[in-house]
């Protein structure tokens, strides 16, 4: 990797870099702990206000309190980097799993996701202020709460934070093969319910109509729209229904996890789900849908995949070669490019195991990547 003072500055703050990422992977930050993502959120706004950044604290009711750090330059372009400090894990987790360094990997809760990346995003930032290249006009970091729960509360105010932006870059971790994430499938959570009838199943059993049954023609029928697009998956996740065994069951329910590379596949599924539901096989049922929270997906369009471009060209200067690949998860990176700005994903050092005990975090990655998002800040501000 070619030597530049970017990357001096970051490779002479690796120790700090670690000493940081223990401190924050030490208190635990699952959504739900609002204490716990308040504190994370504390930690890197006094961070961030070290450097000389502008802070704004979006306090939040239910999940913990957002961040925005603003640091001002000289130019007139604006750059929004993205990332969270909420993680999935269960309070205790991070005594239970302590950080810890073996060898070129570091280990504990939210190592990979994304205590790393938000770290990484501080840190691109101080070396371009001690650097003094601020060509920028002003550089945003949104740290938000609810991530990891599709982020319901924090999308509006990024979207909004991002719009006009000439360009987001989402420091989810990096991916395997030294790629970054040009485009995420949409998420959408669909759940339904059948009507049917209740009758006693041995004395009078044809006066029902088990919804029961009607739902299970309808998961079999839905389990068949798996690939009805390229890359489309459907999951039905959770069924429950009827009320004892000796009654017919006159309600039942299914959660469904549908994921689509562009929103063309998603209209397409619609339609499919609707002629499904309205044809019902056990007669005189009827079953309603509700469509739950949603995110679009992130389409490899022109826009993303420009900007994947000039992150390539940089990392060549810097002596890699950047790959790119798509994810079938969702981040903040998909609602950011619905609203039509071009954005970048999986610009966080690379880790692995994510949501889960072998979480880690890969050391070498970390100046590779830190200085790699420093300098597409400076050639996107170019």
């Amino acid at each position: 990797m070619t030597t530049d003072p970017i990357t001096e500055y970051v490779e002479a703050a690796l120790p700090s870099y670690l000493a940081d990422l223990h401190e924050i992977v030490s208190i635990d930050s699952g959504t739900m702990n609002k204490p716990g993502v308040d504190a994370v959120a504390t930690e890197m706004q006094h961070r961030l206000a070290a450097i000389g950044c502008e802070i704004t604290r979006i306090p939040n009711a239910i999940y913990g309190d957002s961040v925005v750090g603003r640091l001002r330059g000289t130019g007139d372009k604006k750059i929004v980097m993205v990332g969270h400090t909420d993680t999935v894990y269960p309070d205790g987790t991070a005594s239970e799993r302590p950080f810890h360094i073996d060898g070129d990997r570091a280990y504990g809760p939210g190592t990979s996701d994304m205590k790393n990346g938000i770290l990484a995003g501080l840190y691109a930032m101080r070396a371009l202020k001690d650097t003094d290249q601020l060509p920028f006009g002003e550089l945003v970091f949104f740290l938000n709460s609810d991530e990891e729960v599709g982020s319901p509360t924090t999308a509006p105010a990024i979207d909004r934070e991002c719009a006009g932006a000439t360009a987001a870059l989402v420091l989810e971790s990096g991916r395997a093969g030294n790629s970054v994430v040009v485009g995420r499938k949409g998420v959408y959570e669909y759940t339904l319910t059948v009507h049917g009838k209740n009758a006693h199943a041995g004395a009078n059993p044809e006066r029902g109509r088990s919804a029961v049954l009607e739902m299970a023609h309808k998961i079999v029928a839905i389990a068949a729209l798996n690939g009805l697009s390229p890359g489309t998956t459907v999951n039905v996740g959770v069924v429950h229904g009827g009320m004892r065994r000796n009654v017919v069951a006159s309600q039942a329910v299914c959660e469904i996890d549908v994921r689509t590379l562009t929103i063309a596949a998603q209209e397409e599924f619609d339609r499919a789900l609707a002629k499904i539901l309205a044809e019902p096989v056990v007669p005189d049922t009827r079953t309603e849908v509700t469509i739950g929270h949603c995110f679009l997906p992130m389409e490899r369009n022109d826009r993303n995949q420009g900007l994947y471009h000039v992150a390539r060209t940089v990392a060549a200067r810097l002596g890699y070669e950047l790959s790119c690949t798509e994810s079938g998860g969702g981040s903040d990176a998909n609602h950011i490019s619905g609203i039509g700005v071009p954005v970048l994903d999986g610009l966080g050092p690379r880790g692995g195991n994510a949501h889960s005990p072998e979480e880690h975090l890969q050391i070498p990655s970390v100046v590779e990547r830190t200085s790699l998002l420093a300098h597409l800040i400076l050639e996107i501000a170019k």
